[in-house]
């Protein structure tokens, strides 16, 4: 059936067809349409007995479906740059197990600095991991290529990475020929797997393996990895029978049969060189393509034979060996070795940046006339190289080179004065004191921070955070009161999410503080690492921060926090917990409460919503480490919260806030109505406020009075399908429960 479709949901369907047994998924973007769709699927029931497993990080994803495939099913993930790095370890477990595995990988770059837009450098990274590595042109090869992978990976037992360039086809809308179910499982047929834990039939997977067999198991390994380069030529034969096109295969040609000149790719590129050929063809000049399809294991001696006729190759190549060049073009080289014909290495594409038609022509051209250098940067600003690097000869220490470099290309720096020259100082007092009204209700003491005239604005104006975004709020109000408790001794470090994203897009920046992003599971690391060296130089006067949301803390960085505690190192940390990934585009976290509507919780099924009994407790967490200190605190109470941070900022050790900050946008709340909502959290029992030392329980804080949670679901459109018709009683029954649960615990009625 041919349809209009994104790519993302096209590959979704496509691997709905396939059957599979078993999905595990982590948001991270741009292939979260693709396991939200299978979400659905899965629990609509369209997809068999099929389990959906929404799991704590792309390493846990990748794990559970070693175990899955161990046991016997079909499985599937999706994943993509950062998080493709962060499964490395069990990427080449998979393969050294020979577990047929089928991942799709969105690319995307590789930070830092984060990027999220598209380029082959995350799949390169892992090239040589074991997994047969398939590219997609386009979104019907890419729907192609992952019914094909599944019967791939399963013929030679060898896991297979789909590789699909992130946005340009993700994200894109085209036709495609989606096939019927009886036409998918004529050609694919049930799981037959050559190994399984079955206690009929008793084996060990993964057992320690000495010097005197570790070569040889290499050895089977490389050989079965080959006998795809045998098997996908009679695979398309076999896919054309049975689904009635060809599509695929180890490489295909465009022009090449009296080609002078090759150009070599992969991916969705491949459409822009073929119109610069034609173009080309119309001026006389004799150039083709060969697209490569299948990167692992490389056709190298197939790629020979085609190309023994030609003068010049060049392989153009999203992607940077650091320090040597291009990666493809390494093994275009080694297939033509002996053979005297030059092969030109050009790098384009990085970082999602645009590969024009005439940009590609001019490369030719110049490549035909020996111009080119080697390796070659498509479209690369010369004057603000040559700018920063006289910078960097007359600077030691010139700071952050990507922001640099974005000031020298026209883009407004980082932290301007009005003047327009550099501001020194690293914390500023907001000039604009007539915006910042007192509250006159209150006396001058009791004072939140933020209505004081000479307050500091760690978090300054001008971030992208949403309409009445809990988090911006929460964030300015906690770093302010730890700015004022260390008496502006302080450096923050910050998980990937919503407040790194809005608060600090390359090259502006609304932190006013020494502040730093380095990944999305390891910020606690990062912040002992800083407070380790504060304590070796001696600067025990600067304190140290982290922040991160409720998924960073929760689920893919909760190893590192654990240590953190366990250590007791000097650090603390701030969760704001909006109660899922917003950043990716609302999935499900460990922080997700009962029967809420995320994007991989859908309200479909006998248990619409997420499900009951499901999440962790992080205070509780935290107290059970004996930690000094551990609080919660809410937006619908900013003055608790500022205490609760300079408590804390005056205690020694590991401590940790746990703050409740609404989300509109993944809520469905009015932005007007974020205190609102905050506060019904609270008054209703749902969020507990309370602190807690070396893991007891000192005080609570009493609700005002108590209201029925009906009161804080209603105004949440996540929770809209609880109230019918017909309302779901039981449910919202069930979370009353929780309610008074909390109530009772913690004395919260006075």
């Amino acid at each position: 059936m041919r349809v209009q479709i994104e790519g993302s949901q096209a590959v979704a369907d496509a691997v709905a067809l396939c059957r599979p047994e078993v999905i595990a998924a982590y948001p991270i973007s741009p292939q979260t349409h693709i396991v939200e769709r299978l979400s659905r699927k899965v629990k609509q029931g369209d997809v068999g007995r099929c389990q959906f497993l929404n799991v704590e990080s792309e390493l846990g994803a990748l794990s559970a479906l070693i175990g899955a495939s161990a046991a016997g099913a079909r499985i599937y993930t999706a994943t993509t740059s950062q998080g493709l790095l962060f499964m490395a370890e069990a990427v080449y477990n998979a393969a050294g197990l020979g577990l047929p595995i089928v991942m799709t990988i969105a690319n995307r770059a590789i930070g830092a600095p984060i990027n999220i837009w598209n380029d082959h450098s995350d799949s390169m990274a892992l090239r040589d991991a074991g997994w047969i590595q398939l590219f997609a042109e386009d979104n019907q090869e890419a729907v192609d290529l992952h019914i094909q992978a599944f019967r791939l990976a399963e013929d030679l037992s060898c896991p297979v990475m789909v590789c699909m360039d992130g946005y340009i086809l993700t994200h894109a809308y085209e036709p495609v020929d989606l096939p019927d179910q009886t036409l998918v499982d004529d050609f694919l047929p049930p799981f037959n797997p050559v190994q399984m834990l079955d206690p009929d039939d008793p084996i060990s997977i993964g057992a320690m393996v000495g010097p005197e067999a570790f070569t040889e198991v290499r050895y089977l390994s490389h050989r079965q990895h080959l006998r795809a380069l045998e098997l996908i030529p009679d695979l398309i034969g076999v896919f054309d029978r049975h689904l009635h096109r060809l599509s695929g295969g180890l490489y295909s040609l465009y022009l090449m049969g009296d080609a002078d000149i090759a150009v070599i790719a992969l991916g969705s590129v491949n459409g822009t060189i073929k119109d610069a050929i034609d173009e080309l063809r119309n001026e006389g000049i004799a150039v083709g393509c060969v697209k490569i399809g299948c990167y692992r294991p490389f056709p190298m001696q197939q790629l020979r034979a085609e190309l023994e006729g030609v003068t010049r190759v060049i392989v153009v190549e999203k992607d940077l060996a650091v320090g040597m060049g291009g990666i493809v073009s390494a093994d275009v080289q080694m297939a033509l070795q002996g053979l005297q014909i030059p092969v030109h290495t050009v790098i384009a594409g990085l970082g999602g940046r645009s590969i024009s038609k005439s940009s590609l022509k001019r490369m030719i051209q110049d490549a035909r006339a020996e111009r080119l250098s080697e390796p070659h940067f498509l479209d690369l600003n010369w004057t603000a190289i040559n700018e920063e690097l006289a910078r960097g000869q007359d600077t030691r220490r010139a700071g952050p080179v990507a922001e640099r470099l974005l000031r020298v290309i026209d883009a407004r720096g980082a932290r301007l004065s009005e003047g327009g020259t550099d501001v020194d100082s690293t914390y500023q007092v907001l000039p604009d004191r007539h915006l910042h009204r007192r509250n006159r209700l209150l006396d001058e003491a009791t004072q939140a921070v933020q209505s004081r005239m000479d307050r500091m604005n760690s978090l300054n104006s001008g971030h992208r955070a949403c309409q009445g975004c809990g988090e911006a709020l929460g964030a300015r109000y906690a770093v302010d009161a730890a700015m004022r408790a260390s008496h502006n001794q302080l450096i923050a470090i910050n998980a990937t999410g919503c407040l790194e994203v809005f608060s600090s897009p390359y090259p502006e920046s609304s932190w006013q503080i020494p502040w730093m992003h380095s990944l999305f599971g390891n910020a606690p690391a990062v912040a002992s690492g800083v407070a380790a060296a504060l304590r070796a130089k001696g600067r025990d006067e600067v304190k140290v921060i982290v922040q991160g949301g409720d998924g960073a803390t929760v689920d893919i960085g909760l190893g590192c926090l654990s240590g953190m505690f366990e250590r007791n190192d000097d650090v603390l940390y701030l969760c704001y917990d909006n109660e899922a990934y917003m950043n990716t585009g609302i999935q499900r976290s460990g922080s997700t409460p009962p029967f809420a509507r995320t994007n991989t919780t859908q309200i479909v099924g006998d248990h619409p919503g997420n499900l009951l009994g499901t999440g962790k407790n992080l205070p509780h967490i935290a107290m059970a480490h004996g930690i000094p200190y551990v609080g919660t605190a809410s937006v619908a109470d900013l003055h608790d919260l500022e205490e609760k941070v300079t408590r804390a900022m005056g205690l020694q050790g590991a401590r940790y806030i746990h703050i409740h900050v609404p989300c509109p946008l993944g809520w469905g709340s009015e932005p007007a109505h974020t205190i609102q909502v905050a506060r019904l959290a609270v008054e209703s029992g749902l969020f507990p406020l309370f602190e807690a030392e070396f893991g007891k329980v000192i005080r609570s804080t009493p609700m005002r009075h108590k209201v029925p949670v009906e009161r804080y679901l209603e105004l949440q459109t996540r929770f809209k399908h609880l109230f019918g018709p017909p309302p779901d009683t039981e449910a919202i029954a069930s979370i009353q429960a929780l309610a008074d649960h909390n109530i009772a615990t913690y004395g919260l009625l006075g």
